[in-house]
């Protein structure tokens, strides 16, 4: 990819995992952003297989319209076609939005991953504190704040399971 790159070097700072409080609230923006590019680049990518189409048709066309024999095999027509420089360059276009498509869908499964560590680290986290709150209920009567740490992360696996 040239122009529209994709920018792999961002999404691992992104994805990241170094405070998993933050992880789960940022999550959910961070899934809509790439949402949102995968989806503008799918429309890229069918705009640009309908040029590549037109392109095709036009040039074909015109090289049939102006070929002086009368008679040109359909063989020839499409490899004339094909070997024309601006069916070459709606083709290129057409590949590179079609990568870049395909790298924000790997996004999107990478984020996918993440979010299910999230579950888990969380799921791992409710359970030391509630493993806390156990004993402090047996030592000291447990503490409010604990219990309601866990019910935040409730939650927030709840909201990140309906985002999916």
């Amino acid at each position: 990819m040239s122009k529209n790159e994709f920018k792999w070097d961002v999404l691992k700072k992104e994805i990241v995992i170094k405070d998993c409080m933050d992880a789960l609230i940022e999550h959910s923006d961070l899934f809509v952003k790439y949402a949102f590019m995968y989806n503008e680049a799918s429309a890229e990518k069918d705009a640009a297989k309908w040029q590549v189409e037109k392109t095709f048709a036009i040039i074909k066309e015109s090289l049939r319209r102006s070929e002086s024999s009368g008679k040109i095999t359909e063989a020839r027509l499409d490899a004339l076609t094909t070997g024309s420089p601006e069916y070459m360059k709606s083709r290129d276009d057409y590949l590179e939005a079609s990568e870049k498509e395909t790298a924000l869908k790997l996004a999107l499964q990478a984020l996918s991953i993440r979010k299910d560590m999230l579950i888990s680290l969380s799921a791992n986290m409710r359970e030391e504190a509630f493993q806390g709150i156990s004993r402090g209920t047996k030592e000291s009567g447990g503490t409010i704040k604990s219990y309601q740490a866990l019910n935040a992360l409730d939650t927030l696996k709840q909201k990140m399971n309906k985002e999916d």
